[in-house]
């Protein structure tokens, strides 16, 4: 495990790595993201909790699972905005109501942020996702 001297600045560390994962939502069990990213369970929840900074070879599967470079989630941290994202391209048609969801999202309670990850979450799996096809009965 690598050392942080500051102990504000490993909290910061470890409070976003909490946030990348919980934002996708196929990563809201911590064993679904442990099999899909090689992290082991006790050092997502010891991460999660504060109690431990992992090294860097971890934090960077961790992030690379959740769909980022190491460099992108370190100028995050920094408050730097990185060049090119790798998200999605935001139409100019959408980008009000984006702006909009990420103005509350960044300002309103745990509650009310989870309430609405959900109600997205929810909507996004009915209306948005292709549907597998169910398997095939066997005569």
């Amino acid at each position: 495990m690598a050392k942080i001297n500051n102990l504000e600045m490993r909290q910061k560390v470890c409070e976003a790595l909490k946030r990348l994962r919980l934002i996708r939502p196929e990563f809201r069990t911590k064993s679904t993201f442990s099999e899909i990213s090689g992290v082991h369970g006790a050092t997502i929840y010891e991460t999660e909790s504060g109690r431990i900074l992992p090294g860097l070879d971890t934090i960077d599967r961790w992030v690379r699972a959740c769909g980022l470079k190491l460099a992108e989630f370190c100028a995050s941290l920094e408050g730097v905005k990185p060049e090119a994202s790798a998200g999605p391209r935001i139409r100019p048609e959408h980008l009000e109501a984006v702006t909009l969801l990420i103005e509350i999202l960044n300002g309103a309670p745990t509650e009310a942020r989870d309430w609405l990850l959900g109600n997205l979450e929810t909507f996004h799996r009915a209306y948005c996702q292709v549907k597998p096809k169910p398997p095939r009965r066997r005569r």
